[in-house]
């Protein structure tokens, strides 16, 4: 088949597609009288096949535990480190950038180990789920 011949049998199914049909619409209830609605519980994800995957939560709790525990005590090392040099008089101990940097990772660590965060993103997740976009 050629090229000229494959361009003229697509676009004739694509006339096909777009040609107007002057059926009447069906009556309501059918499945055509509303196909997005149809679609919509067809093609909309369902949380329930995660229902089994708990153990997942818990391997992707492990490595986000040692992460943080790391942040925390790289931080902990970075002011002993910042208080040695100190003592030593090569930094004053009135540098605030570092101690606003410290606060800072110390309130993040925190936030992350006493569920805090979980929590917040959890109320962004009910408030946005509970929203009606439909209009």
């Amino acid at each position: 088949m050629s090229l000229l011949n494959l361009m003229n049998l697509m676009n004739g199914l694509a006339l096909g597609v777009m040609r107007v049909t002057t059926t009447p619409a069906p009556s309501t209830g059918s499945w055509e009288s509303n196909p997005i609605q149809k679609l919509r519980e067809k093609l909309a994800l369902r949380w329930s096949i995660f229902e089994g995957l708990d153990f997942l939560f818990f391997l992707m709790a492990v490595p986000f535990t040692l992460i943080t525990v790391g942040l925390l005590l790289y931080n902990l090392w970075g002011i002993l480190k910042f208080l040695w040099s100190a003592s030593k008089g090569q930094k004053p101990i009135a540098d605030k950038p570092f101690w606003i940097r410290v606060a800072v990772v110390i309130f993040v660590c925190f936030l992350l180990f006493s569920g805090i965060f979980w929590d917040v993103l959890e109320a962004i997740y009910s408030w946005t789920s509970n929203q009606d976009v439909t209009g």
